[in-house]
């Protein structure tokens, strides 16, 4: 699903422009090579809230160089640190990312 949603044009949840008020980036802790997955893009966010659960986000151990996480929520009871990269499902709004984007009506 991960991958589907980026050739449906959608970038990584945790490069939004506003992601720097929801996550810190540990820049010390990614792997060589990997940083460019971490910097923020411009990116239509389609009006949504910030979304740790979506498919498109990393875990918080995306790419480290060692135990310590990479990605880290600022305030973990409303990011739902334990749903930070996960791969299950799609969540409530990358469902309406989807919406918004392809379903105009």
């Amino acid at each position: 699903m991960h991958e589907l949603l980026h050739v449906l044009g959608f970038v990584h949840e945790h490069q939004r422009p506003d992601r720097d008020d929801f996550i810190d980036i540990h820049w010390d802790r990614i792997r060589q090579g990997h940083e460019a997955n971490f910097c923020p893009v411009e990116c239509d966010t389609l009006g949504l809230p910030y979304d740790a659960s979506s498919v498109l986000h990393y875990g918080p151990w995306g790419f480290a160089k060692g135990r310590e996480p990479t990605i880290t929520p600022r305030e973990s009871s409303l990011l739902g640190r334990n749903q930070m990269g996960q791969r299950r499902h799609l969540s409530r709004s990358d469902v309406a990312r989807i919406n918004r984007k392809y379903c105009k009506g």
